[in-house]
């Protein structure tokens, strides 16, 4: 009986002290005086592309093919570099002529990319030369190792797709993405991958769902944005948040982020025109929303291209043919 009081007073003591119990099992337990002085040190959340992505996150940003993934995450990549952040952006989408197309003007000027801008991409004739190797294991091994070199603060990787062929798969998706946030915490850099959605039904919102092995993916990223395509015109998009443990959700189904893509300084980007809600963005009834006319009548009344974009939600480019069509 006396050695069941003493164990008793013993876990009271450790309960109450300051010790944190750590050993190599799967759960550490820790006092809540240690627990205080632990959040009491905890560093406020540093926003690398807010508020989308942060600081130490494993971020996911998916859409469908051909809705600009590639220029937002080149676009991404470059804001966060010249916050002062080492970023290495891992390109297994584009051959250096797709690439080059994206940041030079139509006079051959270049796009000035900061310093700490890295663009990592795949060597085809060492793929060719190799037989009889796991190709998923060698790429991630290989990513292991720049970081190891290169040293980033950030890695984006372009996309998940090549890394895994059947990244549909929720098992295979979720071995992958686990693999990767090792990585992430291994070297203590923050990651954002990128993925696409199967082909979707443009009358229904974006959801965890709509991406490719979307469940196992989920449950591993700590936030994940998506990139739609509008009905009101070719070259709008909107981007919406989906999911967000390190902050509020800015950019929900009420008010999405509207974009039009076009160049700045010869680098493709996403331009903010404000914000508006997701349905106005999704087709209905099967039908293309028509504002030709809605944008003929704010011409007449005087309106610059500038405030009918922002009413609207409608890119330059629509509003010059209909401009230019009625002669003006």
């Amino acid at each position: 009986m006396n050695e069941k009081y003493q164990m008793q007073d013993l876990m009271q003591e450790m309960a109450q002290s300051s010790i944190k119990i750590k050993d190599n099992s799967l759960i550490t337990v820790t006092s809540a005086k240690e627990l205080r002085s632990e959040i009491a040190n905890v560093k406020d959340l540093v926003p690398l592309y807010e508020p989308y992505f942060y600081e130490g996150e494993c971020s996911v940003l998916f859409s469908d093919t051909n809705t600009g993934k590639s220029i937002l995450s080149v676009q991404i990549a470059d804001e966060i570099s010249r916050n002062g952040n080492r970023v290495l952006y891992l390109d297994f989408e584009m051959s250096l002529r797709q690439f080059a197309s994206r940041c030079r003007d139509e006079n051959g000027n270049v796009y000035e990319f900061h310093d700490n801008f890295m663009r990592g991409s795949i060597n085809l004739e060492t793929i060719l030369s190799q037989e009889d190797v796991n190709y998923e294991n060698e790429l991630i091994s290989t990513i292991e190792n720049r970081i190891k070199v290169f040293e980033p603060q950030v890695v984006i990787i372009d996309n998940l797709t090549y890394l895994c062929i059947q990244s549909e798969s929720g098992s295979e998706a979720g071995a992958l993405m686990r693999r990767l946030i090792e990585i992430k915490n291994r070297y203590g850099i923050s990651m954002l991958v990128i993925s696409h959605t199967p082909k979707r039904n443009l009358s229904e919102p974006l959801t965890e769902n709509s991406l490719a092995g979307s469940k196992r993916i989920a449950n591993f990223a700590d936030s994940m944005f998506a990139i739609g395509k509008s009905v009101v015109d070719d070259n709008i998009r909107y981007i919406k948040q989906i999911k967000s443990r390190s902050g509020e959700i800015v950019y929900g189904a009420s008010n999405v982020q509207a974009c039009y893509i076009d160049r700045q300084d010869g680098l493709l980007k996403f331009i903010s025109m404000g914000e508006s809600c997701e349905s106005e963005h999704l087709r209905q009834k099967g039908k293309k929303r028509d504002m030709t006319e809605e944008i003929r009548q704010l011409l007449k009344e005087g309106k610059s291209i500038r405030e009918i974009a922002t009413q609207l939600q409608v890119s330059n480019r629509a509003i010059y043919k209909v401009k230019s069509e009625m002669g003006l």
